[in-house]
């Protein structure tokens, strides 16, 4: 599994990635998800979620705006494609997230900046997984 973690600065916010995750992770993932404090349903939710989590293709995304903190998820995938769709999915979730507790517009430059560049940030992790070059795949 491939763990990052993250600041966004801007909105003091703080992101806890985990990639390639597999099932023998989900203890380490759900300390996490209690650490930074998300509410008990959501935690029930995230244990069953996290059985999907497992299969190929899936992920998940959990935001606490009180601590500012998320947790996100990229399962395994059956391609390469399917890395860049998922991470896409779940990078679209956290954006909300933090557009719901930062109050920014759903729709202009903001929201797409800071994609952006949650993007950029994540890049280096996503690379590892998708792109098979010496120089990406060295990168642990």
């Amino acid at each position: 599994m491939i763990r990052d973690e993250i600041i966004i600065e801007q909105y003091d916010w703080h992101v806890h990635v985990y990639m390639v995750a597999a099932e023998n992770d989900a203890q380490e993932i759900l300390t996490k998800l209690d650490k930074i404090g998300i509410k008990a349903s959501e935690y029930m939710r995230a244990e069953r979620h996290l059985q999907k989590a497992f299969r190929d293709n899936t992920g998940m995304t959990y935001s606490n705006p009180d601590t500012r903190t998320s947790v996100m998820v990229i399962g395994r995938s059956s391609s390469e494609a399917e890395t860049v769709n998922t991470f896409s999915h779940e990078l679209r979730h956290l954006a909300d997230d933090l557009a719901e507790a930062c109050a920014i517009p759903l729709h202009g430059e903001e929201i797409a900046y800071l994609t952006g560049d949650l993007a950029c940030v994540l890049a280096g992790s996503l690379l590892r997984i998708v792109c098979a070059c010496p120089k990406c795949s060295s990168h642990e």
